[in-house]
C-alpha cells in the first residue's frame, strides 16, 4: 500500500504491501530548539488527534485549549533544553487538566474517551507534569475500546517513552549538560533503551491503513530520542574509551550502530516531508 502526497503537495510514496491508497501527511510548524548539540521540538501532537465533532460543550472547550496551547508551542524557539512550554500555554493546559478528569471522562460518550486521555497525557508532558503523564497514558490504555481509535493509542503508547527522555533530559541539564560513565550506566543506557523500545513497539503496531501522519510521527519521536541519546554519550566526562563502550553498549540494545540507526529511521520519513524537514532543520541546528 503505496502511503501518498502531503496535502502541501510535497512528500513521495513510501511502499507498504500491496494496492495503492493516498493519505494526508502531517502538516507540521517547524518550531525548534538545540542546546549544545541536543536538539529538541514543539510537536504537532495536534493534527494527530483529530477531534470528534460528537462533542459536549465542555469536551469542545478542552478541545479548543488544547489546540490553542499546541499551536504557541509549535511556533515557539527556545535556546533550552526538556519540555519547556510557552508561557501563555500553561494556562490552557492546565485547563485540559482540571476539564478532563477521570470523572468527567467517564461521562463522555465512549469513542470519545480515548481522545480525551490523549489531550489530557499531553497536556501534562507538557506541563512536566511527567508521571501524571504516565499514569493517564496508562489509564487511556486500559480503556476496552482504545483500538478502535488508532491515532489516539498510538499517542498514548508513545507517552512513557517522551516522559523517561524528560526525565533524561532534565537530569543532563542539571548537572550542567555533562555526565559521568558512572551516572550514564546507571540511569541513562538503560533509560534511553527503554524509551527506544518503546518507540520501536509503538512503530511495529502501526497498522496498514494508518495515515502517513501516524508512521511518520512516531519516527520523528524515534529519531528525536536517539539523537539525544547520541548527544549524551558525546558528553561523557571520562575520556574517549568510555564514550566509545557506551556507543558500543547502545548498538547492542538498538541491534545497529547508534548513528546507522538514526539514519535508518530518518530515511523512513520521504525527503520533502514536513516532518523530514524539520529532521534535517534540527540535526543542523
Amino acid at each position: 500500500m503505496a502511503r501518498g502526497q502531503a496535502s502541501t503537495g510535497t512528500g513521495a510514496q513510501r511502499s507498504r504491501g500491496a494496492g495503492g491508497q493516498r493519505r494526508p501527511k502531517l502538516e507540521v510548524a517547524s518550531g525548534g530548539r538545540r542546546v549544545r548539540g541536543l536538539s529538541l521540538s514543539a510537536f504537532a501532537v495536534a493534527a494527530l488527534l483529530f477531534l470528534s465533532g460528537c462533542t459536549t460543550f465542555a469536551y469542545r472547550n478542552a478541545q479548543r485549549d488544547f489546540n490553542t496551547a499546541v499551536q504557541a508551542d509549535n511556533v515557539r524557539s527556545v535556546e533550552a533544553l526538556g519540555a519547556l512550554t510557552a508561557s501563555q500555554s500553561e494556562p490552557l493546559y492546565e485547563r485540559v487538566r482540571a476539564r478532563l478528569t477521570d470523572r468527567s471522562i467517564g461521562q463522555l460518550d465512549e469513542r470519545l474517551r480515548p481522545n480525551a486521555y490523549a489531550i489530557r497525557a499531553v497536556s501534562e508532558w507538557r506541563l512536566g507534569r511527567l508521571e501524571d503523564a504516565r499514569n493517564t497514558a496508562a489509564a487511556g490504555l486500559q480503556l476496552p475500546n482504545v483500538g478502535a481509535s488508532p491515532r489516539d493509542e498510538i499517542v498514548l503508547r508513545i507517552i512513557p517513552a517522551l516522559v523517561i527522555d524528560e526525565q533524561l533530559v532534565t537530569q543532563f541539564r542539571t548537572a550542567g549538560f555533562t555526565v559521568t560513565k558512572r551516572d550514564y550506566d546507571v540511569t541513562y543506557a538503560k533509560d534511553y533503551a527503554t524509551a527506544a523500545a518503546v518507540l520501536g513497539r509503538a512503530a511495529a503496531s502501526v497498522k496498514p491503513s494508518m495515515p502517513d501522519s501516524v508512521v511518520y510521527y512516531v519516527a520523528l519521536q524515534r529519531w528525536r530520542i536517539l539523537q539525544n541519546w547520541r548527544v549524551i554519550i558525546s558528553k561523557i566526562q571520562d575520556g574517549p574509551d568510555a564514550r566509545e563502550t557506551a556507543r558500543a553498549d547502545a548498538a547492542k540494545a538498538l541491534g545497529a550502530p547508534l548513528a546507522d540507526e538514526i539514519k535508518r529511521v530518518e530515511d523512513l520519513v520521504p525527503p520533502g516531508d514536513p516532518l523530514r524537514k524539520l529532521m534535517e532543520t534540527l540535526a543542523l541546528r
